[in-house]
């Protein structure tokens, strides 16, 4: 499709230097090329020592990166002055011609692993997405150095460097950036400027090798139009009387290396003007703002100065300077301000800007370092003070999502290791928090899931060892039984915790958890559930559990224990009908089976299914309703599709006053009539009745009863009716009869209360009697 066509200028391979100033147009899939850019972004260059000793592979990244990376510089243009017309500067598509390659594949380009490959795309970048790469975290010293020069040559070449400027940043250019939400022009300056300052400082300090002389000349005409000490009016002339100081950039562009003394002058002169403040929430009334600058330790005094004086954005800075340093420096730890963060929380807790600000910040700056104080502020500090701790559980989500698989682990063993104490856990909030910790950084799509391998989890150590099993599965327990007894007061949650059970999905954290353990801890979460069997309510909610459990991993349950069947048993009574919806994997199987049996009956398959129903009840059960379908639908002779059943088998009648005949117009027509019954397939009818007898007795006559055992009956005893009483056939369902009346005697024995009630059920919609016991009567057996 031409949609996926894009056009790109590369230059030609000819031995003629004049020709090779030209370039061709060629015609490449755009999968191709974002896969291009993607292999040149992560690719880093080998030291071989010798150039002939690198590989094909390298060989070819960097003919990707000639031709697509390194800008081709026409007749009479200067090397990255935004003209450049080759390479992926000049991609576009083919239907529409907009831009091929998007800013985000620009910014994977300016941070590229090489950094030969950042110069070079901060060189053929387009302009208008110089100010959005500058925004980046992570970026190279050249890439960096390389954008900068190339803004401060557009606006020394333009005679009018303060509109080339806003039209870089106005509405027009930012919805290109694919950053919704960034604010006004007058926010991108300010965000723009701190991100300088804070790569300047970043980078100057890696590189001290200049001597003071040379870099006192270091002067950047775009720093200086985003500095706030510029007036609009002035802005023109100061750029213009700093043009030759782009010499001193350019030179830092090849040399890469910087002094911290000329980002210090920067930073004094950004906080020295008190008539104008960077950060000032209003322009107009800015000279009564104290200045208020970025500073990269972040301690709780200058977190509630910033809030007490409403300059979030300074904070915002702030955290971005400390991010820039963890990010240029792995060995440099954020968790000092994150716990800065988490302390001011407690008496800031209703300021909106700061919780956004913590909820955005603590995640980011932890994201591969944690420690016993940072946890205990997030878990275990006094959470019943705070009025809104959904905010908690929000940044409990995030750091789950956002951290690194090590500080993951690390915080996981950690909570584990709480247990061994004595009353770790400060509140039921803390323990909400931590199952929600457990559960979110479990990464497990849903319980659901029947993996081939359910040992192989992410992030999830706790499911391995039996003392951490035991450990957490203990504590979703104890939150559990915490909840059922009302002690958890949570708005409109508090004291749901059965009706939680009883969902199909959206599980509470606590049960997700126990269920998540026991996909492979079956057997020990199952003996912890009967150890806290009470008789109160709480051992109804421990039984649904278990009968969880069960319908989830059938084939694992030992079902050899007695006090488990019993549970089982009564949690399947008490918890209908929600469980007969709840997933299965023997679902299916048993769905296969039964419609291969009613279709096409066979000795080995019913002898199957007699099998697996002795070892499993319960998956029987919930099946009864679509066994009682597939009869009715055999009584009929035809499908669910209207389409007539096979002929083997089937038992065929006619109607005692045989064919009659029908008029249509002047033709006459013979009419066989065919009601329901007449026709059945013995075998099915009889392979069904052999399953029910093969069931435990205390399962089929007590929770059977409840699901559709007794539609089963009816329809059984409407069948042998019809054959009695309209086809006077009783010979065809003798040997079926004797089988039912066997499992009738046993259903009046085993439940006669239930046997009694079903006695007396209304049938009279089959339009011969009104009582099971009439139609009992009417089948030739006594009620």
């Amino acid at each position: 499709s031409s949609s996926y066509l894009v056009t790109i200028s590369i230059p030609r391979e000819v031995g003629d230097c004049d020709q090779k100033r030209n370039a061709s147009i060629v015609v490449v899939s755009s999968n191709i090329l974002h896969a291009a850019i993607i292999l040149i972004s992560n690719w880093r260059r080998r030291d071989y020592g010798d150039c002939e000793a690198q590989n094909d592979e390298e060989t070819a990244i960097l003919h990707l990166l000639r031709y697509l990376v390194i800008p081709f510089v026409p007749n009479d243009t200067d090397e990255g002055d935004g003209n450049t017309v080759s390479g992926l500067s000049s991609a576009k598509y083919k239907h529409n011609e907009k831009r091929a390659v998007s800013v985000e594949e620009w910014v994977l380009l300016a941070k590229a692993r090489a950094e030969k490959v950042a110069k070079h795309a901060a060189l053929s970048a387009p302009n208008i997405f110089l100010p959005r790469l500058l925004l980046c975290c992570g970026m190279p010293s050249p890439s960096f150095y390389t954008m900068l020069q190339r803004l401060d040559k557009l606006g020394d070449s333009s005679p009018d460097p303060e509109k080339t400027y806003k039209e870089m940043i106005s509405p027009a250019a930012v919805s290109e950036w694919g950053l919704p939400g960034i604010g006004r022009s007058r926010i991108i300056k300010r965000k723009l400027y701190g991100r300088i300052l804070a790569y300047m400082r970043i980078h100057g300090k890696q590189t001290r090798k200049r001597e003071a002389k040379e870099l006192s000349t270091t002067t950047s005409s775009f720093i200086s139009w985003l500095s706030p000490e510029n007036t609009c009016s002035g802005v023109t002339q100061k750029i213009r009387s700093k043009s030759q100081a782009t010499t001193g950039i350019a030179h830092h562009v090849k040399s890469c290396m910087l002094d911290s003394d000329v980002f210090d002058d920067l930073e004094e002169e950004a906080g020295s003007e008190k008539s104008h403040g960077i950060w000032s929430k209003d322009d107009s009334n800015s000279a009564t703002y104290e200045s208020l600058p970025p500073n990269e330790l972040v301690s709780q005094d200058f977190i509630n100065s910033c809030v007490g004086m409403d300059k979030f954005d300074v904070l915002e800075e702030s955290l971005d300077v400390v991010m820039a340093k963890i990010t240029c420096n792995k060995e440099i730890k954020g968790t000092s301000a994150a716990k800065a963060l988490l302390v001011s929380y407690e008496s800031l807790y209703d300021i909106s800007s700061f919780v956004r600000i913590l909820l955005k910040w603590v995640p980011l700056l932890t994201r591969d370092h944690g420690e016993d104080d940072l946890w205990q502020l997030i878990f275990i500090k006094d959470t019943e003070r705070i009025v809104d701790w959904c905010h908690l559980k929000s940044l409990v989500c995030s750091c789950a999502l956002k951290w690194s698989d090590s500080h993951i682990t690390a915080c996981q063993e950690w909570i584990i290791f709480q247990q061994t104490k004595h009353s770790p856990w400060k509140s039921v909030c803390s323990i909400e928090l931590v199952l929600r910790f457990l559960v979110i950084s479990s990464e497990q799509k849903s319980v659901h899931c029947f993996d081939n391998d359910d040992n192989v989890l992410l992030h999830f150590p706790y499911a391995q060892p039996q003392e951490c099993a035991t450990s957490i599965t203990k504590l979703a327990l104890y939150y559990a039984s915490l909840e059922t007894r009302c002690e958890i007061m949570n708005g409109s949650q508090k004291g749901r915790v059965d009706r939680a059970t009883d969902r199909r999905n959206s599980f509470p954290d606590w049960l997700t958890l126990v269920l998540l353990v026991g996909k492979s801890q079956q057997a020990l979460v199952t003996r912890l559930i009967l150890e806290e069997f009470d008789g109160t309510k709480f051992s109804l909610v421990l039984s649904s559990v278990l009968l969880r459990l069960y319908v989830m991993s059938p084939l694992k349950m030992d079902l050899s224990n007695s006090k488990l069947r019993n549970a089982l048993l009564q949690a399947s009574n008490d918890h209908l009908p929600s469980w007969l919806y709840w997933r299965s994997p023997l679902d299916s199987q048993f769905s296969e089976m039964l419609s291969n049996l009613t279709q096409s009956p066979h000795q080995r398959l019913a002898q199957a299914i007699t099998d697996i129903s002795k070892q499993h009840p319960l998956i029987l059960l919930r099946h009864l309703n679509d066994i009682n379908k597939k009869l009715l639908e055999d009584g009929s002779g035809r499908d669910s599709d209207q389409q007539r059943l096979m002929k083997r088998g089937r038992i065929f009648g006619r109607h005692p006053s045989g064919d009659t005949v029908a008029k249509v117009g002047d033709h006459t027509l013979k009419v066989t009539i065919v009601l329901w019954g007449y026709s059945f397939n013995e075998p099915v009818w009889d392979s069904i009745v052999e399953v029910l007898i093969a069931l435990p007795l205390e399962v089929v006559f007590t929770c059977g009863v409840k699901i559709g055992l007794t539609k089963i009956l009816e329809t059984y005893l409407k069948l042998f009716g019809v054959q009695i009483v309209e086809l006077n056939l009783e010979s065809n369902i003798i040997r079926v009869r004797d089988k039912f009346l066997k499992f009738i005697e046993s259903f009046r024995i085993h439940n006669t209360d239930a046997f009694s009630d079903w006695l007396q059920q209304d049938v009279s919609d089959w339009g011969k009697v009104g009582k099971v016991h009439q139609l009992l009567s009417v089948a030739g057996i006594g009620a």
